[in-house]
């Protein structure tokens, strides 16, 4: 497995002072295996949680859903991820919109 990691700031246009109305940093991390990635996302002011976003394969991109949840990717990268310091993940999902992602 191949981990990327890239650092991604989306923010409102800046006022007079420079200031914005908002701003997230956020890092995407991709795990790759073979043709498939794995891309998720954990914002610098959550650093101990992190999201699962979506699956990129040959065929196409698709959002993180349940049937990805046996991917042998998915679980080489929660290992990853809780060797790093994320201790809350999230997959899209349930009425909030994300929920906690089961034990792998």
């Amino acid at each position: 497995m191949q981990v990327s990691i890239t650092r991604h700031i989306d923010a409102s246009e800046p006022d007079s002072n420079r200031n914005h109305d908002w701003r997230y940093e956020y890092d995407l991390i991709v795990f790759s295996g073979g043709d498939l990635q794995v891309v998720a996302r954990s914002y610098t002011d959550a650093a101990e949680e992190v999201s699962f976003l979506w699956v990129q394969s040959a065929s196409g991109v698709e959002g993180f859903g349940p049937g990805h949840l046996a991917l042998p990717l998915v679980r080489e990268a929660t290992l990853w991820l809780q060797e790093h310091g994320k201790t809350r993940m999230l997959w899209p999902g349930g009425p909030s919109g994300y929920q906690v992602l089961p034990e792998l």
